[in-house]
C-alpha cells in the first residue's frame, strides 16, 4: 500500500516469485503508471477495478499468478493499453463487449484461464491486434465473424476451447497471419475455400474437430505452410494432388479422417 504514495510511478515490474497477497486497490492512485508487469507471484484475489483509474497504463501483464473473479469491465478507460496479458490466471466469466474501446491493442493474451461465455463480435473493433491468444480456455459459442476486421493479425490460437458452429469464410481476410490454431474444438462444417487467401500461413492447426467435407483444391497457394494439421476430424474424400505443391511442408498430419487415395 505504500507504493500508492509513489504518484509519478511509471513503471512497476516484479519478476521474482514470492509476491503475495493481493493487488492493493490504491494502486489506482499511480496515475503516471504506463508499465504494470508482475510475473511468477503467488497474488491472489481480484483485479481491482480501481486500476481503471491509470489512464496512461500501456502494458498490463500478470503472467503465472493466482488471481481470481472477473476482468472488471472498468478497464475500458485504459483506451491506450496496447498488452493486455493475464494468464495463467484463474479468471472466470465473459470477455466484457467495452473493451471494443481498446483500440490500440496489440496483444490479448488470456490462455489458460477460466474464461467463458461468447466472444464478442466487437471484438472486430480492436483492428490493431496482432496476437490474439484464447487456447485453453472455456469460451463456448462460434467464432465470430467480427474477427475478420482484425486484418492485423499475425498469431490466432483458440485450440483446446468449447467452441463450436462452422468456420466464418471471412476469415479469409486475415491475409497476414502465420500461426492459426483452431484445434480441439467442436468447430463443424467444412474447410472454408476462401481460406487459401491465408498465404502468409506457416502453420495451421485444424484438428479434433468435428469438420466435414473434403479439403478444398485451393489450398495449394499456401505455399509457406511448414505445419499442416487436420488429423482426428470427418474430412472425407481423397488426398488432393495438390500438397505436392506446398514444397515448404515439414509437417503434414492428416491422420484418423474418412480420407482415401
Amino acid at each position: 500500500n505504500e507504493l500508492s504514495s509513489l504518484t509519478l510511478l511509471t513503471g512497476f515490474v516484479f519478476n521474482q516469485p514470492g509476491l503475495i497477497g493481493s493487488i492493493p486497490n490504491l494502486f489506482g492512485n499511480l496515475i503516471q503508471l504506463t508499465t504494470l508487469n508482475l510475473h511468477s507471484s503467488s497474488l491472489s484475489g481480484t483485479l481491482p477495478s480501481e486500476l481503471s483509474s491509470s489512464t496512461l497504463l500501456q502494458s498490463l501483464t500478470m503472467y503465472s499468478t493466482s488471481l481470481s473473479g472477473t476482468l472488471p469491465h472498468e478497464y475500458s478507460s485504459l483506451v491506450l493499453l496496447t498488452t493486455l496479458t493475464l494468464q495463467p490466471t484463474f479468471l472466470i466469466g465473459s470477455l466484457p463487449s467495452e473493451l471494443s474501446s481498446l483500440t490500440r491493442m496489440v496483444t490479448l493474451d488470456f490462455q489458460q484461464t477460466s474464461l467463458s461465455g461468447t466472444l464478442p463480435n466487437e471484438i472486430g473493433s480492436l483492428t490493431g491486434v496482432s496476437t490474439f491468444l484464447f487456447d485453453r480456455t472455456s469460451l463456448t459459442g462460434s467464432i465470430p465473424s467480427g474477427l475478420s476486421s482484425l486484418t492485423l493479425l499475425q498469431t490466432l490460437d483458440l485450440h483446446q476451447t468449447s467452441l463450436s458452429g462452422s468456420l466464418p469464410s471471412e476469415l479469409s481476410s486475415l491475409t497476414r497471419v502465420t500461426t492459426l490454431d483452431l484445434s480441439t474444438n467442436s468447430i463443424s462444417g467444412s474447410v472454408p475455400a476462401q481460406l487459401a487467401s491465408l498465404t502468409a500461413l506457416v502453420s495451421a492447426k485444424i484438428s479434433v474437430t468435428s469438420i466435414t467435407g473434403s479439403i478444398p483444391s485451393t489450398l495449394n497457394t499456401l505455399t509457406q505452410v511448414h505445419t499442416l494439421e487436420m488429423y482426428q476430424s470427418s474430412i472425407s474424400g481423397s488426398i488432393p494432388s495438390h500438397v505436392s505443391a506446398l514444397t515448404a511442408l515439414t509437417t503434414l498430419d492428416l491422420s484418423t479422417n474418412q480420407l482415401s487415395g
